[in-house]
């Protein structure tokens, strides 16, 4: 078989100034294990730390070093640090401590080992205060005394879920679902309730005594004095924040305060007392994508901030301000965002291309982006964000699964949209805001929800409600007998249609499996599942068997497997860390398709989809847009 590739990168290209070399970016050219840095942090010895989705980086100042999944210590042990990386912090020795996969670690910065502190996957907020660490472990606190080597219960909260801590000299703040608690510090008990039923994401107190708080979908709130005031949302000017989402805060030597943002880096100004928007630019020079979800000030004062899929970038802020770059002041009309998700073809010959942030795209034939459909319009997707799409051959329809804004259906024939919640009454059993995966099957839509499973009619355009898994259904396949495969992060669940009170359970970790699971994919025998440390499993239905293939059992060149896709030719199309795999299962063989210096150029990560249309050509997403790999 002879492929030829080619890459459709969809930037927004301008003339880049001198003065824009303000940003530089680590990413996987550089070494980095995975480019969604949530949490980052600076050892003892200089060296920058980031946790990833996929493991905890070092960086040294020359390259990147990094662990994921099972690793073996200096001495000889086995452990497994896992891959979700969401906290990072440093004692007053300079060694690290970091939350992956829900449990406590630590990294002795002279012995060069890891070693576990918690063992539950309960462990969910993580703060160092003086000599101790402080993290939330279900519905307590506790704190690990970095001299005494011992670790005890302080504080008893009720049964909520603890997103973020802060800890000052006087009190301590804990940010969870529901709002946020202030413990005093001199009598451990909780005094203050706040933010009732928000969301809290993140604290920050400010070298004035002044706390920041971060919601995850409510905007800002500042606590000065005891005095609770929110931060307006302004769209334009600098009168407040331009995006809800708040997610990490930092103070630089000017004592500014910056935060990140879903659309960007913000800066408040403490003397000029507004807010400023960093427009970011796509090019060379700019910061790499305008999701951030992790910022850090090293002892150097240089800023260190990690964003959803665009590595790390750091920069030493300007004591004369900061110039900015507007990169939608260019050609609205060219496709861009962090990733491209699920894509399929319609009938007339066009291929639709989802975007985590970027809307919908449409291109023809001649790769012309033709379409690009964006929130905001009369006729238009409801959200950004779209997580999933297929297509209705039959009535000619196109669905949209968005995250934030449910489900929507473009209408060929007509031209418009219909956006479900724009339709549906609140009472009624319907999927809602979160929209996982929507699927064609039997002349029915079926799709994942945060509120369950459902089904469709794309005549009647009435919902039936299937089942609620006991978790969320983040994607999902369904075979030629109508056995719906969920995958619920841990294990996949096999649900038949025509009984969906009959279920069966494939739970990874009593198999002996680690890692959580990506993708699930059907075939006529079985599904094939792959998953973020144990490579890609089998599970055949007929004889109730799973088969794994890891790095020790086959030529699978990682054990980090994203999804995967049959081909025509009965072959799977794999995408893992390690870029694009051609999978044959008559031979059992994995094959590298050469795909090295294009996966380097535009990462290719677990959401990024696969597409593979009916005369075999194969269409895969990355970062930066769409690479066609045609068989011949």
């Amino acid at each position: 078989m002879k492929n030829r590739i080619i890459s459709l990168f969809l930037l927004l290209f301008s003339t880049l100034p001198a003065t824009a070399e303000y940003f530089r970016n680590l990413g996987l050219q550089n070494g980095l294990s995975q480019p969604s840095v949530l949490s980052i942090a600076q050892d003892g010895l200089g060296r920058m730390w980031f946790g990833t989705q996929e493991g905890i980086n070092m960086y040294d100042g020359e390259q990147i070093t990094y662990v994921k999944g099972e690793i073996t210590n200096a001495d000889g042990e086995k452990l497994w640090i896992g891959n979700y990386v969401p906290f990072i912090v440093h004692d007053i020795d300079g060694d690290i401590f970091f939350i992956a996969d829900n449990n406590l670690f630590g990294y002795d910065i002279h012995t060069s080992t890891f070693k576990q502190y918690t063992t539950d996957n309960a462990t969910t907020a993580l703060a160092v205060y003086q000599n101790e660490i402080w993290y939330a472990r279900k519905d307590s606190l506790f704190a690990y005394d970095c001299r005494q080597h011992t670790a005890r219960s302080k504080v008893k909260l009720p049964p909520y879920t603890v997103n973020t801590l802060a800890i000052s000299e006087t009190n301590i703040y804990v940010g969870m679902m529901e709002g946020m608690y202030i413990i005093p510090q001199n009598t451990l008990q909780p005094s203050r309730f706040l933010l009732e039923n928000i969301d809290v994401y993140c604290i920050f107190e400010s070298s004035d005594e002044e706390v920041w708080i971060g919601t995850r979908m409510q905007g800002l709130y500042r606590l000065k004095d005891n005095v609770l005031q929110k931060v307006p949302y302004a769209l334009t000017g600098s009168a407040g924040i331009r995006n809800m989402q708040i997610r990490a805060f930092v103070e630089d030597d000017e004592h500014n305060i910056w935060f990140g943002t879903f659309v960007g880096l913000q800066k408040y100004d403490v003397r000029k007392q507004t807010y400023t928007l960093i427009q970011i630019p796509q090019y060379v020079g700019g910061l790499n994508h305008p999701s951030i979800f992790s910022l850090y000030t090293d002892r150097q004062g240089t800023i260190w901030i990690g964003s959803f899929y665009g590595g790390v970038n750091y920069f030493t802020p300007d004591r004369s301000g900061f110039v900015h770059y507007d990169y939608q002041a260019g050609n609205l009309s060219n496709l861009y965002y962090s990733y491209i998700g699920e894509m399929t073809a319609d009938k007339h010959g066009n291929l639709w291309v989802s975007t985590d942030g970027g809307g919908l795209g449409c291109i023809n034939e001649n790769w012309e982006l033709v379409h690009q459909f964006t929130a905001g319009g009369l006729n238009s997707i409801p959200h950004n964000n779209v997580k999933s799409i297929c297509y209705d051959q039959e009535n000619d329809y196109l669905y949209i699964g968005t995250h934030l804004g449910g489900l929507s259906r473009y209408d060929f024939q007509k031209k418009s949209f219909y956006n479900y919640l724009e339709h549906q009454l609140e009472n009624t059993p319907a999927p809602r805001h979160f929209i996982y995966q929507v699927k064609m099957w039997n002349g029915k839509l079926y799709l994942s929800s945060r509120e369950g499973v459902f089904q469709l009619d794309p005549v009647t355009n009435h919902f039936t409600f299937l089942f609620k898994p006991e978790s969320y259904c983040i994607n999902f396949d369904i075979d030629a007998e109508g056995n719906f495969y969920a995958n619920q992060a841990d294990k996949v669940v096999i649900v038949p249609l025509s009984d969906v009170t009959q279920r069966s359970t494939l739970k990874l970790q009593d198999m002996g499996y680690k890692g959580s699971i990506s993708h699930v994919r059907v075939t006529k025998d079985g599904a094939y599942i792959c998953t973020l440390g144990s490579g890609l499993l089998f599970y055949d239905r007929n004889i109730k068997k799973m088969i794994v293939y890891n790095t020790e059992n086959s030529t699978l060149p990682s054990n980090y497997c994203y999804n995967v896709k049959q081909t025509a030719s009965n072959k799977f199309i794999l995408t893992g860390d390690r870029g694009i795999i051609l999978f044959d299962p008559k031979e059992q063989s994995f094959t590298s398709l050469g795909q090295k210096e294009v996966y380097l150029k535009a990462p290719i990560i677990r959401d990024c989809g696969i597409y593979v249309s009916s005369d075999n050509k194969i269409y895969i997403g990355d970062t930066k847009g769409v690479t066609l790999l045609a068989e011949c």
